[in-house]
């Protein structure tokens, strides 16, 4: 099961929307429900700091250590796809998700940069030092701190690759998250390009060994119209996956 990226810093405009911890979409139809993380307990760690901010200070030097990534010169999403939030989650989903492992990890990696941009929106950033925000795309499918990440790991897409193994995606559902749409009505989000979609796919895994099938969800933050033209990608705010069956 995946865990979700940049959660402190992050989730703050789920949590200030709806007063309670994010829920991901739910995964597709067939699989079993995840249970959420509870709450953050009020205590504090033995050496007398709070949870959350020892998280968040884990978060951000993780951060911090995640190597600066070019952006690929080519391949990057294009036309009806990157006019219309619904229609780019999609296509974002299925393109990160799509891997070939004979391919070089660091070449999704650039892609995924190339595909990111910038917000200021505050409930996004979170605590996040504006010199940091450049890497948070990349960090946030490759940080494994709480499970599995979007991309593999060198070790784990070496070892995919040594298996001859490639990943295709289906795109079951997108949607707006409701917890987005109670804040944007309330007023709390300042930046008007910014927004936020669930999406829900199903991946199939094969290698030489087996097909596997899992179901994820993500919940993505794009930026657009009016403040770009097109959309693009931000940043992962929570994913999970679960095992369907294999053969």
């Amino acid at each position: 099961m995946g865990g979700a990226a940049l959660a402190t810093a992050l989730v703050v405009w789920w949590i200030v929307a709806t007063g309670r911890p994010g829920h991901p979409p739910e995964p597709a139809q067939g699989a079993v429900t995840v249970q959420q993380n509870p709450a953050p307990e009020r205590d504090t760690s033995p050496t007398g700091t709070p949870p959350i901010q020892t998280s968040l200070t884990d978060e951000l030097a993780r951060l911090a250590d995640t190597p600066a990534i070019l952006p690929a010169p080519s391949g990057r999403i294009v036309g009806a796809a990157t006019a219309h939030p619904d229609l780019y989650a999609a296509a974002f989903v299925e393109a990160l998700l799509t891997q070939d492992y004979a391919q070089q990890r660091n070449a999704k990696l650039a892609w995924v940069q190339a595909e990111s941009t910038a917000t200021t929106e505050p409930l996004v950033v979170g605590l996040v030092p504006v010199e940091l925000r450049s890497k948070m795309a990349v960090f946030s499918v490759t940080d494994t701190v709480n499970g599995t990440a979007l991309i593999p790991t060198a070790s784990g897409w070496e070892d995919l690759r040594s298996k001859h193994g490639h990943a295709t995606v289906r795109i079951d559902r997108v949607s707006e998250p409701l917890a987005w749409s109670n804040a944007v009505l309330g007023g709390r989000i300042t930046d008007p390009g910014i927004s936020a979609r669930e999406v829900a796919a199903t991946v199939t895994l094969e290698t030489n060994r087996a097909t596997l099938r899992r179901s994820v969800a993500l919940i993505l933050h794009l930026e657009g119209p009016p403040v770009r033209r097109e959309w693009r990608f931000v940043t992962v705010v929570d994913f999970r996956s679960l095992p369907m069956g294999e053969s």
